[in-house]
C-alpha cells in the first residue's frame, strides 16, 4: 500500500473532492511510477470510496456548483457569439 505524507494526502483529497480524479491518479503515478495506470486506478477508486463513506457532504457541495459552472460557460458562448454578430453587422 503507498503511504503518502501530510502534504500529499491532503492534495488527494481537496483533488478528489473538486471530482479530478485523472489528476490523483497522475499524483499516485509520480509517487510511485512502478504502480501501473491499473493499479493506481484501483487505489484512487478505493480512496475515493473510503472518502465518500466518510465525507459524503464534502462531494454534494462540488457537485451543486457545477450548474453555476455551465451557466457561466453558456454565458460566455452568448457572449462571444454576440459579440462576433455584432463585429460582422459593423463592418458589412
Amino acid at each position: 500500500m503507498l503511504t503518502l505524507s501530510d502534504d500529499q494526502w491532503n492534495t488527494v483529497k481537496a483533488t478528489l473532492f473538486a471530482g479530478r480524479k485523472i489528476e490523483v491518479i497522475k499524483i499516485v503515478r509520480e509517487i510511485l511510477p512502478q504502480a501501473s495506470l491499473a493499479d493506481a486506478k484501483s487505489y484512487v477508486e478505493k480512496i475515493e470510496k473510503d472518502l465518500r463513506e466518510k465525507f459524503p457532504e464534502q462531494f454534494t457541495a462540488n457537485r451543486d456548483s457545477s450548474p453555476m459552472m455551465r451557466g457561466t460557460l453558456v454565458f460566455l458562448i452568448i457572449l462571444a457569439i454576440t459579440g462576433y454578430v455584432i463585429f460582422k453587422l459593423l463592418n458589412k
